[in-house]
């Protein structure tokens, strides 16, 4: 390991930060700088964990604020300085001359090139009219309420959220890229926005008729969503907010002497007259109902 990682750093994994001799009291001024040792130590750590800068460059620039901008190997703080610890006497805290601890200098190990940086990831949801939702955000399995905000290393995260009653999860979006399942697996690399997307669910109640003879009779026939099939006529089925298809038969029965053949649909209690399949926009709960006709050869 290098004993000097800021000037001449190896290049591992590690890096070590300390004081040789005297180690500064946070509340003195090392000399050279204007501000108490802590402001300096806060500027490094801002500039290290909140900018993608080396452990090299953020020491140059915690040095830059503190010491009328020199780099860190040009200061009292790495060369050599004087640590003074405050004594208590008289009720209260003292720099007291005579009580100082000796010389020091904050030194560096290893690999000064490292980088500290962690990505500030914010996170919320929204359905598809931009309102905010609030379901649990689970980030490697750990729960967050939303909206969030935290600091991340920099890595794969495995990305998930909880389901909402009356929406269904339709998307991650994350610095510019589509997640269109969960769990998603992304690479938390710079502060940006993670957001889940949600649709709201509406229920399509069905039903089905044949008139025969001037009657009408109920029976079943199969339903289909998005050119799939989910069950008979006379349930209840839940869709997204959006574009959806919906299709029954033409004819549901046949035999030699005649056939059940589709006629129209009846649409939230109106008639429509068209083919067997029917589409459009859902927008709030719909019924369909297929009406059909036994015509005899």
């Amino acid at each position: 390991m290098s004993d000097d990682g800021y000037a001449a750093a190896d290049n591992g994994d590690f890096c070590y930060i300390g004081f040789v001799g005297g180690s500064a009291s946070l509340s003195q001024a090392v000399e050279g700088s204007w501000a108490p040792y802590h402001y300096w130590l806060k500027q490094f750590f801002s500039f290290a964990l909140a900018d993608y800068v080396s452990i090299k460059a953020a020491l140059d620039d915690a040095s830059h604020t503190c010491f009328y901008g020199n780099d860190f190997d040009q200061t009292p703080l790495h060369n050599n300085f004087t640590a003074i610890w405050p004594t208590y006497f008289d009720g209260d805290w003292h720099q007291r001359p005579g009580y100082e601890t000796g010389d020091g200098r904050l030194v560096v190990y290893g690999n000064g090139y490292k980088v500290l940086y962690q990505p500030l990831l914010t996170w919320d949801a929204k359905d598809n009219h931009n309102n905010p939702l609030y379901p649990t955000f689970y980030i490697d399995g750990q729960p967050y309420s939303s909206p969030g905000i935290s600091r991340l290393i920099g890595k794969v995260y495995t990305i998930n959220v909880s389901d909402i009653p009356g929406y269904v999860f339709t998307h991650f979006s994350y610095d510019g890229s589509i997640y269109g399942s969960r769990p998603a697996n992304m690479y938390i690399s710079d502060g940006h926005e993670l957001t889940a997307h949600y649709l709201p669910y509406h229920d399509v109640s069905t039903g089905s008729v044949y008139l025969d003879n001037g009657q009408y009779h109920q029976f079943e026939v199969p339903f289909e969503i998005d050119g799939e099939e989910v069950g008979p006529t006379w349930y209840t089925y839940q869709v997204s907010e959006g574009d959806h298809s919906f299709e029954v038969p033409y004819v549901a029965w046949a035999w030699p002497g005649g056939a059940i053949v589709f006629q129209y649909w009846v649409v939230n209690g109106f008639p429509y007259y068209g083919s067997n399949y029917i589409e459009g926009t859902v927008q709030d709960d719909l019924f369909l109902g297929a009406v059909y006709e036994v015509i005899y050869l």
